[in-house]
């Protein structure tokens, strides 16, 4: 485990709310990281065209409208949650020994540290509609999320929050996740590790037609075989002849 885990995790089991220094300087810390692999780490390992299947879309964002101290915590920790869930769709197509799994597992730590502790009920992302974006994507999802953490003096849940009834997710919202990564119908996601499998075995499955139609396609060759088998008759009757 790294340095930085290590530090996280001492940061976040202290009990109670509030920034110090330390707390911030940690996420400072951890945005540049983040501004770093966004700009050039994330794009010398993952392909333009590289998304992740998850459920983190505009229905869970936190915005600046939301009122009261109370709603804009709990959709930060929703928010968090989601965030984390969407990482662990990543995660598991990577390999231990790929260069970015552990300051991925790193952002996951981070983000379950924010929302330890505050829900009723442990929460399900996957009630959410599924989108695709690409990892660069939710690096920038995940510094807005750490950002309004520390800007609301980085609280602690308390099991008061509910995670938000999804929203229905729009044709336009999934026309600029996919522009976000890569061009529609070539990207790397779950879909097409597991879901199109079995498309792409359809494929080669030979259609068989029809009794009917089976009948119409074979009659040309009973024509020439029967053709053919009278010739030779003939052929033998002029020998004997």
């Amino acid at each position: 485990m790294s340095r930085t885990v290590l530090l996280l995790l001492s940061i976040f089991t202290v009990q109670g709310s509030g920034c110090d220094d330390l707390k911030k300087g940690t996420v400072s810390n951890l945005q540049a990281t983040i501004n770093n692999e966004k700009n050039k780490g994330f794009p010398e390992v993952f392909p333009r065209n590289y998304h992740v299947h998850h459920y983190f879309n505009a229905s869970t964002e936190c915005h600046d409208s939301d009122s009261g101290s109370s709603v804009v915590k709990c959709c930060v920790f929703s928010a968090a949650v989601i965030l984390s869930h969407s990482w662990m769709q990543l995660l598991q197509h990577l390999e231990r020994i790929h260069v970015k799994y552990t300051f991925i597992t790193e952002l996951k730590t981070t983000l379950d540290d924010i929302s330890r502790g505050s829900f009723q009920e442990s929460p399900d992302p996957s009630v959410f509609p599924h989108v695709h974006s690409s990892p660069g994507a939710l690096l920038t999802s995940t510094s807005v999320v750490l950002s309004k953490w520390v800007d609301l003096d980085c609280p602690v849940g308390k099991h008061a929050c509910v995670l938000p009834s999804p929203d229905p997710l729009y044709p336009e919202e999934e026309e600029e996740l996919e522009e976000e990564g890569g061009v529609a119908g070539r990207t790397v996601t779950e879909e097409l590790l597991h879901g199109k499998e079995g498309e792409r075995g359809k494929r080669w499955i030979t259609v068989i037609p029809t009794n009917g139609n089976a009948e119409t396609h074979a009659f040309p060759g009973l024509v020439l075989c029967t053709l053919s088998s009278l010739k030779m008759v003939l052929d033998v009757l002029e020998r004997e002849l």
